[in-house]
């Protein structure tokens, strides 16, 4: 009985239970999904929390506003950019037989265009942001080498 339980294909449940190894594999060794399947299935696991992606079929398919915490807006935009990717490449390789169907694709491209205004117009936020970050930073340093000297001057005049 031993030997023909051996010759059987392992089911899906003892597929699940054994680690799997590579990229191709969703769930680590830690069994929490890996970062770049989240990333492929419209997941994030940031420091803010679990969060689902919006798909580019819902209205508003992109959030105007990181969430509170999440330091990784890089890979939030590469995550929306192979989104955009994704559905551009399955709009061009499907046919249009109808009017319904030419509608329904440039409804599609509109949410598409509006996915990438709104990650073109974070990347101009956070260029800004790291401008002014650049900025006080500079302010920072020069106000602490002044401090620095005239306490250095101060205690040269009262030796």
């Amino acid at each position: 009985m031993e030997d023909s339980d051996q010759s059987k294909p392992p089911d899906s449940a003892q597929l699940s239970r054994q680690p799997q190894i590579g990229c191709q594999s969703p769930i680590h060794a830690t069994g929490k999904p890996g970062r770049l399947y989240l990333l492929q299935h419209g997941r994030s696991s940031r420091r803010g929390g679990w969060k689902r992606r919006r798909s580019l079929a819902a209205p508003g398919a992109y959030r105007s506003q990181p969430s509170p915490g999440s330091g990784d807006e890089l890979s939030d935009f590469v995550a929306e950019l192979d989104q955009v990717e994704r559905e551009i490449r399955r709009l061009s390789e499907s046919r249009i037989e109808s009017t319904e169907g030419l509608e329904a694709r440039q409804t599609k491209l509109a949410r598409i265009k509006m996915v990438l205004d709104g990650v073109e117009s974070r990347s101009d936020q956070a260029r800004e942001i790291d401008r002014v970050r650049h900025n006080e930073r500079a302010r920072l340093r020069e106000e602490m080498d002044y401090d620095y000297h005239r306490w250095g001057t101060l205690e040269q005049e009262n030796a």
